[in-house]
């Protein structure tokens, strides 16, 4: 009985508050906190991590037809083709991204720095309950 009346006095509490879990808008999703990378941060470990990501990507394509070639796992050609240009796909981004000059490298970073402020801190867009939706001209 008396975990009963501290279960409906809690739920009293909480339903007395005067905002309904509909009307609460969510803040930027990522506040300013000591443990919460900056926008910074964020995108240049992005673009740091871009060629080992790439690299990664290539050598396991490539595992995949070495087991194939090798029986142990075998593909279908669809897949064996399919494979083979995502490895040359793969290799002409990394020699893209390897032959990129520094300035329009940075540039790319603070662009995308700006497009990545904009969109948390809501110039455009809206945290709601239902997540992030862009606002009304």
């Amino acid at each position: 009985m008396r975990s009963i009346s501290a279960a409906a006095a809690a739920l009293l509490l909480l339903c007395s508050s005067s905002a309904t879990a509909q009307e609460f808008v969510n803040q930027k999703r990522f506040p300013s906190h000591p443990n919460h990378k900056s926008a910074r941060e964020l995108i240049e470990e992005k673009y740091a991590r871009h060629e080992e990501i790439l690299t990664g990507m290539i050598e396991q394509r490539q595992a995949e037809l070495a087991d194939h070639e090798s029986g142990r796992k075998l593909l279908s050609e669809d897949e064996v083709n399919h494979r083979v240009n995502h490895i040359g796909s793969l290799q002409r981004k990394l020699v893209g991204h390897q032959a990129k000059d520094p300035k329009t490298l940075q540039l790319e970073i603070e662009e995308e720095i700006k497009l990545y402020e904009k969109m948390m801190y809501g110039e455009e867009f809206q945290w709601t309950s239902e997540g992030m939706i862009l606002k009304e001209p």
